[in-house]
């Protein structure tokens, strides 16, 4: 993730909750939210903790993700005093593996593939192909 001034952010995926020291980029990303942070809120108020040099800036908009990512970032919101908007997307699944996105669609016609999990299903589809092809012959 990279701000307005070009400065690179952890992923807010990689970050967890560290009962000494606050946040720290170094989670297994196999962890659920719920083993990390007690809920939503919390992870809000964290990341905003991380986030507290962009407090009071003009240039600063929080965007949130409905469903889960909008409680988070009232959380970065309210703490940084910056405008809140939302940004609607739709997941497209993995097939056969639910929660496990390989892009999104947004408004606007916004697309986004996550090209690690599409290259990791180019060999399953090769092989599924394959098969096909053998079964219409």
């Amino acid at each position: 993730m990279i701000n307005s001034k070009n400065e690179r952010l952890a992923p807010a995926h990689r970050l967890r909750r560290d009962r000494t020291n606050g946040l720290s980029n170094i989670t297994p990303q196999s962890r659920t939210m719920r083993d990390i942070f007690r809920d939503r809120i919390e992870a809000g108020q964290l990341l905003a903790r991380e986030l507290r040099r962009y407090a009071n800036e003009a240039n600063v908009i929080v965007l949130g993700l409905p469903r889960g990512g909008v409680p988070v970032a009232f959380e970065v919101a309210k703490a940084l005093r910056a405008p809140l908007d939302v940004f609607i997307v739709r997941k497209v699944g993995t097939p056969g593996h639910r929660e496990l996105a390989m892009g999104a669609i947004a408004t606007g016609g916004i697309r986004v593939l996550n090209r690690e999990v599409v290259e990791g299903l180019a060999p399953i589809f090769h092989r599924s192909i394959g098969s096909w092809r053998l079964e219409f012959r």
